[in-house]
């Protein structure tokens, strides 16, 4: 009889063992209060294809006696983001801060729509909640009108290969699909190394602990791949207009509209035009099937969205808005 009140006592230890942890997490009475969110803008017109940010702001509640308290905030599935690329800027994990009574904490959220996206209204929702006591929450909705694609985006697709690919990078512009890929690299003729970009949902950056630099903002990024995938976005037109890029220390640069059709002789006579000078200038292709940069014959004719590896020997700078040489 005795052995069974034990036995008895022990199938009950983990339920108030759960008890316990579950009273415990939520703090002192008084303490779980419901976080402050305000957000920017509650609504926003998208060209499809293309991608806005939003700023929120996050405020503890809990009195003053609680001292900081641990919450959270981020995108929920709920309405309709299913349908889009969601993420909070410079976070790719959980997105957990300590406020006190009154601190407030600012974010941006980037929200990316699809190529494809049907024009209409949407809604997005951003959930703040205490860590503690994830009923302690605060929600607002953004309502998300999608307009139709512009005719003059460039439209950028990549199929990738397992292992290393070249994409085309502009900075600003929204990526979708290969969902698995959260890092890329742009490699940095300045530095002589590769600056990490760290992807945000729809947007790749440059990770928090790199420096952007100006003039490099439009090569190409190496990415790394499981699986077969494609990688694609629309690029607006006023993203790439007047830029021109030094192609000088082997950049990987990301071949514009203006360009396509032309040949790679066309880039190799303008640097040397440039230089006044008979410059060996290489022009590379990186195959992502051999996992092999290839060298390419001049008459290659190059098209929107290609990434290159170019190395003019010498200083050499190229207009990404205009034809080559025009």
């Amino acid at each position: 009889m005795e052995n069974g009140k034990k036995k008895a006592g022990l199938a009950a230890l983990p339920l108030c063992l759960a008890l316990f942890l579950l009273v415990g997490s939520i703090g002192p009475q008084g303490c779980s209060a419901s976080p402050s969110l305000e957000i920017g803008n509650g609504k926003l017109s998208i060209i499809s294809g293309r991608m806005a940010e939003v700023e929120l702001s996050v405020q503890g509640t809990q009195p003053q006696s609680c001292g900081s308290q641990q919450y959270g905030v981020d995108f929920t599935n709920g309405y309709d983001g299913k349908l889009f690329s969601l993420s909070l800027l410079g976070l790719q994990e959980r997105n957990l801060f300590y406020l006190k009574n009154g601190e407030t904490k600012t974010f941006v959220g980037l929200i990316g729509i699809p190529p494809g996206t049907p024009a209409g209204n949407y809604t997005v929702q951003l959930t703040a909640y205490l860590e503690a006591d994830h009923w302690k929450q605060s929600s607002r909705s953004i309502v998300v009108e999608v307009k139709p694609e512009a005719g003059n985006d460039a439209y950028w697709e990549n199929g990738l290969e397992i292992g290393w690919n070249t994409v085309p990078y502009a900075k600003g512009v929204a990526y979708f699909g290969c969902d698995g890929i959260i890092t890329g690299y742009r490699y940095s003729p300045s530095r002589g190394d590769y600056i990490v970009m760290d992807r945000y949902g729809p947007l790749f950056s440059p990770a928090p602990f790199e420096q952007d630099i100006e003039n490099e903002r439009f090569g190409a990024m190496f990415v790394f791949s499981k699986k077969r995938c494609t990688l694609f976005g629309r690029v607006p037109s006023e993203a790439l207009a007047g830029s021109e890029v030094s192609l000088l220390g082997g950049q990987l640069l990301s071949v514009p509209p203006a360009w396509h059709g032309q040949k790679v002789s066309d880039i190799v006579r303008e640097c040397r035009k440039q230089t006044k000078a008979i410059a060996q200038v290489s022009v590379g292709e990186w195959d992502a099937k051999s996992q092999k940069w290839r060298e390419l014959l001049p008459e290659r004719e190059i098209s929107n969205g290609d990434a290159l590896r170019i190395d003019p020997g010498s200083a050499c700078s190229l207009d990404l808005g205009r034809e080559i040489g025009g």
